[in-house]
Order: C-alpha cells, then sequence, then structure tokens
C-alpha cells in the first residue's frame, strides 16, 4: 500500500466499500477498517470497539487486549482533501481526552456522566476501570488517513503515552492479502541445522523440518503481502496473538524455546528444485498459512538471533489449484485458544465451579 492510497478520493472505493453498511461515513468506515486490518480485531470486536458519536469525550474506540493487558483507547481524524496533513491541534485535543483515563475512579465519573450510550456500555462490558486497578496499562493510538506534518512530529517527541497511525504508520503496516499470491522465483531454504521429515502423503510430497528465522524472512512478498493467498485472510489473526509472538521474539532467552509454543507456517511450493543438507531449493511459492507470524518477525526483525528457528511443512503441489485451495482452507480453519479458554481453567473459576450445579 502507498500512502497516496489512504487519500479519502481514492480510499473509499477501493477499501470502504464493504463497511458501508456498519456505518454511514467515511471516519467510521475508516475506524473499522483500521480496526480489522491494523488492530487485527475480528467483524465483532470491532464493532464492540467503536463509540464514536455525539459525547464521546474525544474517544473514538475502546479495545482491551486482556493477553497484554493494554486498554487501546483510539481516536480516529479523517481528512478530505488530498493535501491535507496532520497538525498537532488535534494531538493536543487527545491527550486532554486521555487523563480520563488517568486513574480508576475516574471512569465511573466517565459512565455517568457520557450520554453516549456506546461508550457507556463499552466501558463497563470491557471491565475497564477493574483493569486499571490490576495495572493495565493505557496506549492512546491516534490515527488519520493523512501524514503528520513536522508540528505533529514535534508534538509527540514531547509527549508519551501516545502511538500515532498517520497514512504512512498504516501503509507501511498494511498486509494487503487480495493481491495475487505467490512469488514466481526460487527460493533456498537453510535446513543445514535441522533433520528433514520427508513425507509423502499421496496427492503431494511434503519436507518438514526447522528453519533459521532469518533465513525466512528472505522470502520475498512478506511486507507487500504477495507472498500470501488472497483468500488467506484468517492467518493474520488478531493483535492478541501478534502481540504474544512479538512478546516472545524479544525475550532473547526464549528463542530457543520457540518451536515448542509455535504452530509453525505451510508453505506451498510448485516445484522442490534440489534437496541437500544444508539446503532445499524450490519454485514458485507461497504462504497459506503464517503471515502474522512473517510480519511479527518482520517488525521485530532486529531482535531475532540465530537461536529462534521456526517449524516449515513444506509442500511440493506441482500446480495442483484444487489441493492448494484445500490446503489453504483447512490449515486456516482450525480453531484458535482464545484468553478466554485460559481463563475458564484458572484456579479461581475451578474453585467457584462446584457451586453452581449443571
Amino acid at each position: 500500500m502507498k500512502t497516496t492510497d489512504l487519500q479519502h478520493s481514492s480510499f473509499s472505493d477501493t477499501h470502504l466499500k464493504h463497511y458501508e453498511v456498519r456505518s454511514s461515513e467515511f471516519s467510521g468506515r475508516f475506524l473499522k477498517w483500521f480496526l480489522e486490518h491494523i488492530m487485527r480485531l475480528d467483524t465483532q470486536e470491532a464493532d464492540d470497539a467503536c463509540v464514536d458519536a455525539k459525547h464521546d469525550k474525544g474517544i473514538d474506540a475502546i479495545y482491551a487486549d486482556d493477553v497484554t493487558e493494554v486498554i487501546y483507547v483510539i481516536q480516529s481524524k479523517t481528512k478530505v482533501s488530498d493535501k491535507a496533513t496532520l497538525g498537532d491541534a488535534d494531538l493536543k485535543s487527545f491527550v486532554g481526552a486521555l487523563k480520563q483515563f488517568e486513574k480508576p475512579e475516574s471512569i465511573s465519573a466517565l459512565v455517568a456522566e457520557t450520554k453516549n450510550e456506546r461508550l457507556k456500555q463499552a466501558l463497563l462490558r470491557s471491565g475497564i476501570e477493574e483493569k486499571l486497578k490490576s495495572g493495565y496499562e493505557v496506549v492512546g493510538t491516534f490515527i488519520t488517513n493523512v501524514p503528520a506534518n513536522d508540528d505533529a512530529t514535534t508534538y509527540l517527541s514531547k509527549v508519551t503515552g501516545i502511538e500515532l497511525f498517520d497514512a504512512e504508520r498504516i501503509a507501511n503496516d498494511y498486509v494487503d492479502l487480495d493481491v495475487d499470491g505467490g512469488i514466481s522465483e526460487k527460493f533456498k531454504f537453510d535446513v543445514s541445522d535441522s533433520d528433514v521429515i520427508d513425507y509423502n502423503a499421496g496427492g503431494a510430497s511434503a519436507r518438514i523440518f526447522l528453519a533459521p528465522a532469518l533465513n525466512l524472512l528472505k522470502m520475498s512478498g512478506i511486507s507487500d503481502g504477495k507472498l500470501f493467498e488472497q483468500n488467506v485472510r484468517l492467518s493474520l489473526g488478531n493483535t492478541k496473538v501478534n502481540k504474544s509472538l512479538r512478546e516472545s521474539i524479544r525475550k532473547k532467552a526464549e528463542h530457543c524455546n520457540f518451536p515448542l509454543y509455535h504452530n509453525g507456517i505451510n508453505v506451498l511450493c510448485g516445484e522442490i528444485v534440489s534437496e541437500g543438507e544444508q539446503a532445499i531449493v524450490v519454485k514458485d511459492y507461497v504462504v497459506v498459512n503464517g503471515a502474522q507470524s512473517l510480519t511479527s518477525l518482520l517488525a521485530e526483525k532486529a531482535k531475532i538471533s540465530d537461536d529462534l528457528k521456526i517449524l516449515v511443512k513444506l509442500i511440493e503441489v506441482k500446480g495442483d489449484i484444487a489441493l492448494s485451495e484445500r490446503i489453504t482452507r483447512n490449515s486456516n480453519n482450525q480453531n484458535a485458544i482464545k484468553a478466554r479458554d485460559l481463563k475458564s481453567n484458572h484456579n479461581i473459576q475451578q474453585r467457584i465451579k462446584p457451586a453452581f450445579p449443571k
């Protein structure tokens, strides 16, 4: 994606048509698009997070990530003019809105005062007051479809607690899965430090091995999305998964354990060109499950050591489109374990369970 792609004149028609039934205005559609494509929330989470309406107290969306214990307070400012930029005035106003989240007791006052029913319900449903008491971090997230100017940059250098997603940041972070998938070139997988399982499934030949993360990041098409099939939108997951992945990547001591936590990636190729003890060379390849992993790795590339390896399932499909589609669909439809599943097994939950007869 280019920065100019986010301009009002083109973005509405190319990316926001799907959102017209969920929001009547460009600003609302842009906000929901951001929540789903940049923060990786699902549709219901995005709709629940949005509180943008009259009397919203300067808050357009609020989302609590219970895995990383972060409360995201989000404000969106969109511009119609293609020549517009973001200055510091809107950012200063947002800093004022964030003061409402400095103390837990402020949330009770906010619930009582606001005439915005969406905001009230979001605060209560997400348990924002209790989460602030338990130590959740508050991150102010300001989003806009235009680039930030020098005034905005200077102001942000003097304040803390605000993360800006202007047009340049959004364009850089967005992975477009609607582009044609696949890379029509050769790639060499490093297997010098891994055993390789050679498996013939009947319909296709597969290799299973551990590859260095730094080796995998040399694959073309990660940043612009060309490496990923157009119908594997689920593979990016949501922000909970991405945040957990990035936390693991940042902990160097955990790199050797990464294959124990991570499901690995699935790579389809048209042909395995050559194999040896050091490398497997393939031609015409595509990642059908693992976009979130590779984009998270790319974002934390500076933190990656040689000890961080990823499980790779390499499948030679030899141009069998029907088989490729079945592999793609099935590998992306497996149920994920969500935070609420883990909480249901918490010792407190287990202690109170006998008190409620079935």
